[in-house]
């Protein structure tokens, strides 16, 4: 017991100075500075049993290790390079997040553009247009539809409904942009997109004066300003491409030798025609004083060449034909000066529309009798002299009217006999324009007399046309063939008589009324009075009723059956859908009976509150 004792106090008595040595290492700044030491005593070989003693052995020594107190590298970089990297990844990340939404939309873009463009060109353009794969383009145009279709067309060719290859990639995208603008608007809007937001605004057809009066209250439509944009953009193209009109101004001057004029106006390209045509009729419908200025050129430019090319001494049809253009021209001419106040060049213009239908063999026979006197209650040689019906239609001596410098020598040329002849229904249509512009133009206070001729001549040339009409219809060899093409095109040639008959029977009723309010009873012509006197406003009553009459006759021909519930939209009916060059006519008489059905009640309305 004792030894063991002795045993364990030499054992503690020997450790206890390396313990207090290494407390004081542990302690020492300098040495916390430098590293930290630690001691471990030494392995030594356990104690033997077999060994009944113990010896004294050293202490044993000390083994230091150091450990550095320097930043780790891996977990600097880890600890910066991360973060950064990161950055790096997310920018890149939304980099191509932008980039493929780019490229998709620009991909949609673009495609979406140009199937636009492709709807436009196979589908849209063609459904307006005529074309050499028509139903009737074999058959004769003999009432004027497919031609008037072609004088409205983009390409001037049966053979390209759409655009003109010709004019390259630009400027095929360019008249088809021009058209977009002009039949769907200026801007993407759902009503366009699904609702056909064109149909009140199908073709060209609004004159200047419609143009001028709405631009007072409406703004100048954006579509109409892009369109004249893309239109002057296509005729630069073309006109780089060769395609272009002959300078008339030079031809008039005698710039050009007769043989170069001559060569330049046998080779009028008809797309120049085409695109020089519709760029003026978006001038037109732009209204602006400079547009309309600007469209009379371009009208004065086609009516130059309509005078100096075609027809003059060909068929009866090709004389028809041109003499139908030119008082469509001469009095789309007047309505622009009227409308920009220069009553002198628009009456010019009128007196010259009148004179080349008279020319052209479009002239009313009731008028040359000598019954025309009784009924109408003044000499008719009177009216000659004031530059009236008889003045305008009558065989013996007319009032020369006045007739460009270019037409002069045609006008010269053409054979007396061509008074004789019986007219197209074309020419015929377009001298009731021409009358109902004149009946316009004079429908101010100082003139009423002068409307109130024209309103009556263009009413006796409706009735001579349809008296006519009805004695084809009547002839033996018409009663016994089948409905084709043909007879649909003399309906509707029918209702477009009847149509205008409508609107002169309201142009009466408000001169007549406009008479009796400024100046009584004794200022109207016998014949526009009864011999029974009623109240102030009942003669133009009457009137307002027989065009009523008249317009619904009219709008229950070309509708069919209403689309939808009560009160849906009418379509055309299916019998003018078959050939869309009548389909086009068709829709814009129904469009404008519906306005002249509207125009009279109101009048009704206003004139029955005064009586």
């Amino acid at each position: 017991m004792k030894s063991l004792l002795h045993t364990l106090h030499t054992t503690a008595a020997t450790r206890m100075p390396a313990l207090a040595s290494m407390h004081r290492a542990l302690l020492s700044p300098a040495a916390a500075r430098r590293s930290i030491t630690t001691l471990r005593p030494s392995p030594r070989p356990l104690l033997s049993s077999s060994a009944p003693t113990f010896s004294h052995q050293s202490p044993p020594a000390l083994v230091k290790r150091t450990y550095s107190t320097a930043p780790n590298q891996h977990q600097v970089l880890q600890s910066f390079g991360t973060p950064l990297a990161q950055f790096i990844f997310t920018l890149s990340r939304i980099a191509r997040i932008i980039t493929f939404t780019a490229l998709g939309v620009g991909t949609i873009g673009v495609v979406s553009f140009e199937a636009a463009h492709q709807y436009v060109e196979n589908f849209a353009m063609p459904a307006l247009s005529p074309s050499l794969n028509s139903s009737n383009s074999s058959s004769s145009d003999e009432y004027g539809w497919k031609q008037l279709a072609l004088q409205e067309s983009w390409s001037g060719s049966l053979s390209h409904p759409g655009t003109d290859p010709r004019l390259g990639i630009k400027g095929r995208h360019a008249v088809r942009s021009a058209w977009m603008c002009v039949n769907w608007g200026g801007g993407i809007s759902p009503s366009l997109l699904f609702q056909g937001g064109a149909a009140g605004n199908s073709g060209l057809g609004r004159t200047a004066i419609t143009s001028m009066s709405a631009a007072k209250t409406l703004k100048v439509d954006d579509g109409m300003i892009l369109a004249m944009q893309y239109l002057n953009l296509a005729v630069k193209i073309a006109n780089a491409k060769g395609i272009s009109l002959p300078d008339t101004g030079a031809i008039r001057a005698g710039l050009v030798s007769k043989e170069a004029a001559e060569e330049q106006l046998k080779s009028v390209d008809p797309l120049a025609v085409a695109l020089e045509a519709r760029l003026a009729a978006v001038k037109e419908r732009q209204g602006s004083r400079g547009a309309l200025e600007s469209a009379i050129g371009s009208y004065e430019k086609l009516y130059d060449i309509a005078t100096l090319t075609g027809g003059g001494g060909g068929e009866k049809g090709d004389r028809g034909e041109k003499g139908e253009k030119l008082v469509r021209l001469a009095t789309k001419l007047a309505d622009l000066h009227t409308a920009l106040g220069e009553r002198k060049e628009a009456e010019r213009w009128l007196g010259r529309a009148v004179g080349i239908a008279a020319l052209a063999g479009a002239h009313t026979p009731e008028l040359q009798n000598s019954s025309i006197s009784d009924s109408v209650g003044v000499k008719v040689e009177e009216q000659g002299k004031k530059g009236g019906v008889r003045a305008w239609f009558g065989k013996s001596n007319p009032t020369p009217t006045p007739t460009p410098a270019l037409a002069t020598d045609t006008m010269q040329t053409t054979p007396r006999t061509e008074v004789e002849a019986s007219p197209t229904p074309a020419l015929t249509r377009a001298l009731i324009t021409a009358l109902l512009s004149k009946s316009a133009f004079h429908a101010t206070s100082a003139s009423l007399h002068e409307a109130l001729k024209a309103q009556m001549s263009a009413l006796k040339l409706t009735d001579a046309e349809l008296s006519r009409l009805s004695r084809l219809s009547f002839s033996p060899s018409s009663s016994t063939s089948p409905p084709t093409t043909t007879s649909t095109s003399a309906e509707l040639h029918k209702l477009w008589l009847t149509h205008h008959q409508s609107i002169l029977n309201l142009h009466v009723a408000e001169t007549i009324y406009g008479l009796r309010r400024n100046s009584g009873k004794s200022s109207l012509p016998s014949w526009s009075s009864s011999k029974k006197e009623g109240k102030k406003g009942e003669k133009s009553l009457g009137w307002i009723q027989e065009a009523t009459i008249k317009a619904q006759g009219v709008v229950q021909e070309l509708e069919g059956e209403r689309r939808g519930k009560k009160g849906g939209e009418v379509e055309l009916g299916e019998k003018w859908k078959k050939d869309k060059q009548v389909a086009l006519v068709a829709g814009r008489v129904l469009r404008d009976a519906k306005r002249v059905l509207d125009a009279a009640s109101r009048s009704r309305a206003t004139l029955e509150s005064m009586v």
